[in-house]
């Protein structure tokens, strides 16, 4: 008997699923958790597909452990985030989110309203917030879609930015994922982040959105509350 009861204790919680959400904020798909393992990535073996180039063909691993479940970074580009902060690893709970190159990926148990889910889990974006879907080529701030909208170089930009948010990116890496490493200067860099700034509606002298790190590079704050200051483009 205790050790059918010590077996029982080391099973995980039945019934935990995912819950995938685009970067525009729609369910993509539910996912339950009956396999021991389960691969997240661009691949098309993968488990869980998602799109965009700022997935890694092998982006995450949700793994089965006796308590649970653990989410474990695959070495991917673009890592995962918890709260917005990029971790390798961590154990799940019901209600965690796992934030992977734009798509919120949400650990529930089985049958959860997704409705639900997102309003208990998730802050309402506010007039200022930015998001960016690369699936629609959109960008928005809080509902409202950018108008006019960014070009295709601006959007390039943003969506680099946006995959990088609240980390710093220098310029060469900026320019190397524009135009490609070797084929660009300082100054094409600069322009360009002046012209999003101003498709942006930001003051490059007190901007919101794309934050100059003096001397190094820039950092995009989605939530637009303008947490640093800029004496050039």
């Amino acid at each position: 008997m205790k050790a059918a009861e010590e077996s029982s204790q080391e099973q995980p919680p039945s019934g935990a699923e995912l819950i995938i959400y685009t970067p525009s904020g729609n369910v993509l798909m539910r996912c339950p958790l009956v396999e021991d393992e389960l691969i997240i990535g661009r691949d098309p073996a993968s488990d869980i597909r998602l799109e965009g180039h700022k997935v890694s063909r092998t982006h995450a691993k949700i793994v089965r452990t006796k308590a649970g479940h653990r989410i474990v970074d695959q070495n991917s580009t673009n890592g995962i985030r918890r709260g917005g902060v990029r971790a390798e690893s961590w154990d799940l709970s019901f209600g965690d989110e796992v934030e992977i190159a734009g798509y919120r990926v949400t650990y529930v148990m089985s049958g959860s309203d997704p409705d639900m889910t997102a309003r208990e889990s998730s802050p309402s974006p506010t007039k200022f917030t930015l998001r960016v879907d690369d699936r629609s080529g959109q960008a928005l701030i809080g509902e409202q879609p950018i108008a006019p909208p960014p070009s295709k170089m601006e959007f390039k930009l943003l969506s680099y930015l946006y995959g990088r948010r609240d980390e710093l990116c220098t310029r060469e890496e900026l320019g190397g994922a524009i135009w490609g490493e070797g084929l660009f200067e300082d100054v094409m860099v600069h322009q360009l982040v002046h012209r999003l700034r101003v498709r942006l509606g930001d003051d490059p002298n007190e901007p919101r959105y794309v934050i100059n790190v003096q001397g190094q590079g820039y950092r995009l704050d989605p939530t637009g509350r303008g947490s640093g200051s800029s004496t050039s483009s």
